[in-house]
Formats: structure tokens, sequence, C-alpha cells
């Protein structure tokens, strides 16, 4: 049966996930035994990995380090097998220094770091990324994916006017100029569920996938960010948002926002994130609603694939958001964990989603979980940490 998308599991340091055909395929995981070498090369520790690929290797780092000094770019291949570290050299206090790293990505030579004010701009040199410029990071953009020769930018987050006025922005990043060009701002607009998890951007090559979250629909565009196809369901009667509903709470209070989450989880069936795994297979992970979702559904993964007649639904399986004390975990019982939260940094290559995370946490199949058995007895004589494919 052809591979659609690989479905792994929870907190695997680069984790690959597959359904196949109508049902969910195995868990695919490769533990290697070297990554204390990779451990003591800087500052890599527990804590949220971004990643980036590109030519068949996976880049790495942590979001956060303790010391400047700690900061590498780590590198391995999809297999696991070649491993390296690139140092980021600062100059003279600029650069990242102890930056929160939003998003990162490796291009030949140039390394672009992502962070909430500013885009710096690296060169690699030896076994060094060595620091170039910045660049004002003009519109809070907190997204960065590759789109043709240079990458798109976005954000969409209901920001307090006194703080940005626009909420929904697109733009490119041109890597010959350094410089943001191209701004624009999208005909979909979620700002209302910004504050909650989300990945409504995905692109491949030179197409954008973006995906509304207030009804079932996907619209695709060129890198001129022109209307090219679409996915609407509109019998999929689930997705219909009223989006009234939403003018009675106060999203820039904590209060406000904390009843929106609370009557969000109970009422409303959402797309989540969207996943164009290559310019024919789409993926798309919904939230159900509380009130709708059956005792193995939180979510629900529709897997899409376009033929000569327009895009298809290929596969629908419904999955839990995290493990559950005493459940059957196996190749049929689907758990969504890894795609459904903002834990991981989900990248995508050869129609495959990897996520990179520290520590590796073993590979869970049990006639009844019991976290204390399956996953902390896990750690009680580990010196160090791994990291599985």
């Amino acid at each position: 049966m052809k591979k659609l998308l690989d479905l792994g599991i929870f907190k695997l340091l680069v984790c690959c996930f597959v359904v196949v055909g109508q049902s969910t395929g195995c868990f695919g995981q490769i533990v290697t035994s070297s990554s204390k070498k990779l451990s003591q090369s800087g500052g890599l520790r527990s804590g949220k990995i971004l990643s980036y690929i590109e030519n068949e290797l996976i880049y790495f780092t942590p979001a956060t380090v303790d010391k400047a000094s700690d900061r590498f770019i780590y590198v391995i291949d999809l297999n696991g097998l070649k491993q390296d570290s690139i140092s980021i050299q600062d100059k003279k206090r600029k650069g990242i220094g102890l930056a929160h790293v939003v998003q990162f990505a490796v291009s030949g030579k140039s390394l672009v770091i992502l962070s909430s004010d500013l885009i710096y701009f690296y060169r690699r040199v030896g076994r060094s990324f060595v620091f170039e410029r910045s660049i004002k990071n003009t519109y809070s953009f907190s997204g960065m994916e590759r789109l043709g020769n240079n990458f798109l930018l976005y954000v969409c987050y209901p920001f307090h006017p006194l703080d940005q006025k626009e909420t929904n922005v697109w733009a490119k990043l041109d890597l010959s100029k350094q410089e943001i060009v191209d701004v624009h701002f999208p005909e979909i607009d979620n700002t209302k569920f910004g504050n909650l998890v989300n990945s409504w951007v995905s692109t491949c090559e030179g197409t954008i996938a973006h995906a509304s979250s207030s009804e079932y629909k996907v619209i695709f565009y060129d890198e001129n960010y022109l209307r090219v196809d679409s996915i609407v369901m509109n019998s999929d009667t689930l997705f219909r948002v009223d989006m009234d509903f939403l003018e009675q709470f106060d999203l820039r209070s904590k209060t406000g926002i904390s009843k929106f989450m609370e009557s969000d989880a109970q009422k409303l069936t959402r797309i989540r994130k969207v996943f164009l795994l290559d310019n024919n297979q789409l993926a798309v992970l919904s939230k159900l609603s509380k009130d709708l979702s059956p005792p193995y559904g939180k979510a629900r993964l529709d897997v899409w694939e376009k033929n000569p007649d327009g895009w298809k639904l290929k596969s629908q399986v419904l999955g839990d958001d995290m493990y559950r004390d005493g459940e059957v975990y196996n190749e049929q019982h689907v758990f969504l964990g890894n795609l459904y939260q903002n834990v991981f940094d989900l990248k995508i290559s050869n129609g495959q989603i990897y996520s990179v995370s520290f520590p590796y946490y073993p590979k869970v199949i049990t006639e009844g979980f019991d976290r204390g058995k399956d996953i902390d007895s896990y750690f009680k004589d580990s010196t160090g940490f791994y990291y599985g494919l």
C-alpha cells in the first residue's frame, strides 16, 4: 500500500509519523547509541528543540541555552547515522547570544535565525556559522517556511493594538538581499484563534497551503500569493464555527482567554494544523469538541491526495491527544499527541513529518498504559540523553 504519512510516538528526538492506506502503520524509529558525543558538544538539554531539513540532513538546536558559547547547530542524516556539530559565532555582542530562538533555517552556507525582535544572518566558515548582520523582525513574525529560493515569514496573533496593529501578515525573506520583501495580508484570518495551538500555514517548493480554522477550508497559493487551488468540505457540518460566539470573550485578558479556551475545548471542532507533505498530499489535523468526540477521538487526522479530478479524501482516523492510564497502545490504537500539541517543531521531508526532542522516550506498546512503568522507570538508571529516528 502507498505510504501517505508516518504516525510516531511521543517524544522521540527525531521521529517520523505513518498512515498506510486506511489504517495506521508501524511506529518508525532508529535509536542511536552515541548521543553523548552530541550532548557534550554544547548546550543540548531537555527542552524545546528546533529543527530544519535540507538535502537529507536534519539540523537542530535548542530554543534556549544557558551560555552563548553553548550555541551549536547539530546535524544528523535521516538514517540517524552521520553526526556533526557547528558552532554559532557572534561578533562583539552582535548576534543571537542568549535570546530565545523562534525558528531557524539553513540554506547552503547560510544560516537564518528568527527571534521575536530580530532576524539574524550567519555565513558558514569551516565548522562555524559566523554572524553577518541582523534586521528588525518588523511584524513579529513567528513562523518561517521555505518558499522557492526564499522563505515565507508569517504571523497570526491577536496583538494588543498598542503593541502591533497588524495581526495576520505574510512576507518573504529574500536571502540574497537579506531583506523582508513582498508583505501580504492573506484572505483567511484566524486571528481570533491565534492564542491557541495552531499551525495553519505549510509550504512545499513554491506552493503555500493555508487553512481556515472556522470552517473546513484550505486554500493553495503560488509564490506570488496567487490562489491556485482549494479544498472545501461543506458536507462536514462539525466545522461550522459561529464567529459571533467569539465576541463574548475578551481575548486581551487572561480571564477572557481562559474562558475562551474552556468553551473552545467543549464546543468547537476546528482545523488545528495542516501539513503539505508534497505537492499532491496534504494532512489536516483537527481538534474535536468534547461534546462530540468519542472515547478514542479528541483529534482527527484527514489525509488528502490530489489526482487529475482534484483533491480526494484518502483516509481519516481518530486518535488520542495524550497517553491515558489503562489504555491499550499498539499499531491499531492511534496516538496523535506528537502532532496535536506545539511541544514539537514538526518538519516535512519526502512526504514524512519529522520531530526533534530531548530526551528520547521509549516506544510504548502496552495492553494497559502505566506512566510509572512505561515511561518514568526508563530514566531511573539513565546517565545521558538518547535520541531516536
